[in-house]
């Protein structure tokens, strides 16, 4: 039986992945002075990312916690800074859960034990001890970097035969958040392919926490003329977990017309 706590970490980690080495000579702009290579690496990155309205993905994946696997296949849908939706169905092709997640709710279905949650970023960020917000869950999905949070704190490296840029803290922009208070995310590191300027990897650090989310992204495959990542492994270590999730990816479409179901039965009791 899938537990809270597992089909809360399906959605949690559905966010982050190993990479492929590239030949030094590939890289052809040089960086220097830094404050110039910073600046057209992150054009760059930011000209390169995934564009979509809608996206709709089929995917197989492995979740590993605590050195338990679990096999299942599921499917995504998304709606461009709006909505993630997410089916999940084990090997015998009866749907297990449901989520959707918005920018202010999180909501999930357990089919197996007749029950549901509805609840907010905070609630979760607090159980798990992370700052996840729905600007992170869409771009560790996609690919992307972060729309919505500032640019101007990172430098620029060159790391194992790839741009690296590190930030010790990046804030929220102001629009974006509904807080008084400033709200940062931890340690950041982007690993990038300096001939397509993709992610490779992604890595975010808690130190207060010790907690360590590594995002690996392969196989980038072209679909309309877009790069799309069709293979992802996550990885979350900390004290207390070490969980990992091997997503792979079989078919994907992009601005098409999709709809997100989501009905909570009557008789289905809330989560404790």
């Amino acid at each position: 039986m899938f537990k809270l706590k597992v089909l809360i970490n399906i959605f949690l980690l559905a966010i982050l992945l190993t990479s492929c080495k590239v030949e030094r000579k590939l890289i052809k702009e040089p960086i220097k002075p830094k404050e110039e290579g910073l600046t057209y690496v992150f054009d760059n990155l930011k000209n390169n990312e995934l564009k979509f309205n809608t996206l709709n993905i089929k995917f197989t994946a492995t979740l590993t916690i605590d050195k338990k696997s679990n096999t299942f296949n599921g499917q995504i849908r998304m709606l461009k800074d709006s909505i993630i939706w997410m089916s999940i169905t084990p090997a015998f092709g009866i749907e297990m859960a449901r989520v959707l997640i918005t920018p202010d709710t999180i909501k999930l279905i357990n089919r197996l034990e007749s029950q549901y949650f509805s609840g907010s970023f905070d609630f979760l960020n607090g159980l798990f001890k992370t700052s996840i917000d729905y600007d992170i869950l869409q771009a560790y999905l996609t690919g992307n970097d972060f729309h919505y949070y500032e640019n101007n704190s990172f430098k620029i490296s060159i790391n194992n035969m790839q741009y690296l840029l590190s930030t010790i803290g990046r804030g929220k922009l102001r629009k974006a958040t509904k807080t008084k208070t400033e709200q940062k995310i931890m340690l950041q590191n982007i690993w990038l392919d300096p001939r397509t300027s993709k992610i490779t990897k992604m890595s975010l650090n808690e130190i207060a926490e010790n907690k360590k989310v590594e995002a690996s992204y392969v196989n980038y495959t072209p679909i309309d003329n877009q790069l799309v990542p069709m293979s992802i492994l996550i990885e979350v270590n900390s004290q207390n977990d070490k969980i990992k999730l091997d997503l792979k990816y079989s078919k994907i479409t992009l601005n098409e017309d999709i709809n997100f179901p989501f009905n909570i039965p009557s008789k289905y009791e809330s989560m404790k």
